[in-house]
C-alpha cells in the first residue's frame, strides 16, 4: 500500500502479515538506513518478513530521499509521522490498538524513527506524541551530534540536510525525557 506525502506524492508501506489470517500480537514500522540518501522500504523486508513468521503485523516504509523530493531531514521525519499515522489505521484495522505498536528503523532510519518519536511536529501541538508505544532503533545515526568536533559537525549538517547551527535539533540526546516511549 501507500501513504501520502505532504506535498502530494505517495510512498510505499510494504505490508507483512501474519500467516494464515493469524490476528496479529503486536506491530512495527520500520525505516531502512541509507544515510537519508539511498535505500528504499525494501531494505527492511527480510525483517519484516520474519517478524510476520512470528505473529507480527509488520510494515517497511519507504521516506523522500534527500535530493530525491526531500530538502532536509526535517522533510524526513515528516514523511516517518505520516507513515506511522497510516500504520496506526492500518493495525487498527487488524484490532491493534497504540500499546501494542511500534517503530523504528535501522541507521539514518532509526534517528528518524527516534526523532519522530521524541519530538512535537511544527504547529500548535506542544509535546510529542509519538503514535506507538515503542521505539525498536538499529544503530541508530546521531545520537549526540554535539558531541561531534565543530568540523564533523558541519559535515553532518551538510551530508543531512540540517541547517549550518542546528545540529541540536536532530541530537537524539537532547529529547530523553520522561514520557518518551521505552526504546
Amino acid at each position: 500500500t501507500v501513504y501520502e506525502t505532504v506535498d502530494g506524492g505517495e510512498l510505499p508501506l510494504l505490508v507483512f502479515e501474519p500467516a494464515d489470517g493469524t490476528r496479529p500480537a503486536a506491530g512495527i514500522v520500520l525505516f531502512h538506513g541509507g544515510a537519508l540518501r539511498a535505500g528504499s522500504a525494501d531494505g527492511l523486508a527480510p525483517h519484516c518478513r520474519r517478524l510476520a513468521a512470528r505473529g507480527i503485523f509488520a510494515v517497511s516504509a519507504g521516506y523522500r530521499l534527500l535530493g530525491q523530493g526531500a530538502a532536509s531531514i526535517g522533510d524526513c521525519v515528516t514523511d516517518v509521522r505520516r507513515a506511522v499515522e497510516r500504520f496506526r489505521r492500518l493495525a487498527a484495522s487488524r484490532g491493534l490498538d497504540t500499546s501494542c505498536l511500534a517503530s523504528g528503523g535501522s541507521s539514518a532510519g532509526a534517528h528518524i524513527a527516534l526523532v519522530a518519536a521524541m519530538t512535537a511536529p511544527c504547529g500548535p501541538v506542544t509535546a510529542p506524541d509519538p503514535g506507538v508505544a515503542a521505539v525498536v532503533a538499529l544503530n541508530p545515526a546521531g545520537l549526540d551530534l554535539l558531541a561531534f568536533s565543530p568540523e564533523l559537525r558541519r559535515t553532518v549538517e551538510e551530508q543531512a540536510g540540517i541547517a549550518a547551527g542546528k545540529a541540536i535539533e536532530y541530537s537524539l540526546i537532547e529529547f530523553v525525557r520522561p514520557g518518551n516511549p521505552p526504546m
